[in-house]
């Protein structure tokens, strides 16, 4: 992930953000996140999430996943595994390959979060330019996992003119996520 995520602290009242990396962010600007309008936590994410009653998501450092989930738990914020829609939809942009078989597993449980083929193939046709371009052009060359954050990354990098709307639109995608 080429974006930097800066630590957060947490307290009992909130989360409190440090440099937020996204412009359209709420906390990119006022960085404290009350634990009151956080909705869940899905620490099994790279980065995890934080998802907040509004549909806002935003990300914390993989370093501070228990950190996190302690946290969450002490304010009453369930701590919840979900499909990681971005995940899968980005997988053809990993430095590696996948067989059929997977590739169909894939497009299944897409379909269980509301995702058909013909959309997952249009959201991949619609990120493929910036997704190349980050993860091979940069160098990256990460082979196991790009996610909603690499998304975001690539775009940034790519000096998206239409951040912000493809932002809300990616966060969007990413909600659909199924609760497992």
């Amino acid at each position: 992930m080429l974006t930097t995520l800066s630590d957060v602290t947490l307290t009992d009242e909130y989360i409190e953000f440090h440099a937020y990396p996204f412009a359209p962010a709420s906390v990119a600007e006022i960085a404290v996140l009350p634990w009151s309008i956080v909705a869940e936590v899905l620490p099994d994410f790279t980065p995890p999430e934080v998802r907040t009653s509004g549909g806002e998501i935003l990300f914390v450092r993989t370093s501070q996943r228990e950190e996190l989930c302690a946290a969450a738990a002490e304010a009453g914020v369930p701590c919840v595994r979900r499909v990681d829609v971005w995940a899968l939809l980005l997988e053809p942009f990993l430095d590696t390959t996948f067989d059929h078989e997977h590739q169909e597993a894939t497009l299944a449980t897409l379909a269980v979060s509301g995702v058909s083929r013909e959309e997952c193939l249009a959201i991949r046709q619609e990120v493929a330019l910036a997704m190349a371009g980050y993860n091979f052009g940069t160098g990256l060359w990460d082979w196991t996992h790009l996610g909603l954050c690499d998304l975001l990354s690539a775009y940034q990098h790519t000096r998206a003119t239409d951040f912000e709307n493809r932002y809300v639109q990616a966060l969007a995608v990413a909600r659909r996520g199924a609760q497992i």
